[in-house]
């Protein structure tokens, strides 16, 4: 389950704060809050962001990675066989 938007809610920071703080766009920061990661350009920038998000509010990065974008990386991986 997603607790990303938990986490941040915890830490009394609001998303234009992390935003600032990380430089990554707020909307960027939603999407990944909401699971509506299509949003994001590129599988490789959405990893960046996702780790560096959760890396900043203490969640285990690779497993929230693999969590988040497990279908889009399946997709990925299968296209690269080609």
């Amino acid at each position: 389950k997603n607790n990303i938007k938990g986490e941040r809610q915890k830490s009394n920071q609001s998303l234009s704060d992390v935003s600032s703080l990380l430089r990554i766009r707020r909307d960027y920061l939603k999407a990944i809050e909401n699971g509506s990661l299509d949003s994001i350009p590129g599988t490789t920038y959405a990893i960046g962001f996702i780790k560096s998000y959760s890396n900043y509010l203490g969640i285990d990065p690779e497993g929230f990675v693999y969590l988040s974008l497990g279908d889009r990386l399946a997709e990925n991986s299968a296209q690269d066989v080609d």
